[in-house]
C-alpha cells in the first residue's frame, strides 16, 4: 500500500547525490537490450527516462544543484545540535555564503 508521508530532512538532496553516483550504471541500463522490455510497457515514460539519463545538460544542472546545496546542508547538519555553538554557526554561515556565491558567480 502506498501512503503519503512527509519527507525527511534533505531527502531530495540525498537522492540527487545518489542518482549522480549511479549515472554510469543508469546510462548502461537505458542503452541495454533489457531496456526494451520496459519500453514496451510504457513507451512515453521510457523514452523520457532514456532522454533524461543521456542528456549531458541535465546532468550539468544536477551537478550545479548538488554543488550549491551541499554547503547549505553541511551547515545545517553542523548546527543541528543541543550544544551552544552560535558563534561557530555565524562563522559557518559566512563560509557557506561565500561558497555558494563562488559557485553561482
Amino acid at each position: 500500500m502506498l501512503k503519503i508521508v512527509d519527507t525527511q530532512f534533505a531527502s531530495s538532496f540525498m537522492m540527487l547525490k545518489k542518482l549522480r553516483e549511479v549515472k554510469t550504471a543508469l546510462g548502461s541500463v537505458v542503452i541495454s537490450d533489457f531496456w526494451s522490455f520496459w519500453r514496451k510497457t510504457d513507451q512515453v515514460a521510457s523514452k523520457r527516462v532514456k532522454e533524461t539519463v543521456l542528456d549531458d545538460a541535465w546532468w550539468e544542472r544536477v551537478d550545479l544543484i548538488i554543488r550549491i546545496i551541499d554547503p547549505i546542508i553541511s551547515l545545517l547538519r553542523f548546527a543541528d545540535t543541543d550544544k551552544s555553538i552560535l558563534g561557530e554557526v555565524y562563522e559557518g554561515w559566512d563560509s557557506m555564503i561565500e561558497s555558494v556565491r563562488s559557485i553561482i558567480l
